[in-house]
């Protein structure tokens, strides 16, 4: 089962482009995602959930995948195993 966990920040003043997030839920918990398009933008590879159940896990996102998250793709991609276990998490840009 997919949530949608987060929609990055937007104004009409910055005219930005959104970041949405959807985690699969494993053991019954899921996590937030926070990547904003102004992070995919900067040389940053790796983001982390925010904590749940005690634990959070890393999202490690090449240059590549971000140029493909730029230009309006889908990309699924697996955290790192944390807890004992992992999460498959779908980020795809929306632009409005």
């Amino acid at each position: 089962m997919l949530y949608l966990l987060f929609i990055g920040c937007s104004s009409k003043e910055s005219e930005s482009p959104l970041l949405q997030g959807l985690v699969d839920s494993n053991w019954n918990h899921t996590h937030e995602v926070k990547i904003t398009y102004e992070d995919i933008k900067k040389d940053i590879q790796q983001y982390r959930t925010e904590e749940n159940y005690g634990h959070y896990h890393q999202i490690i996102l090449t240059t590549e995948e971000k140029e493909k998250l730029k230009l309006g793709l889908t990309l699924q991609k697996e955290t790192e195993l944390s807890a004992g276990h992992k999460h498959t998490i779908t980020l795809q840009l929306l632009r409005f």
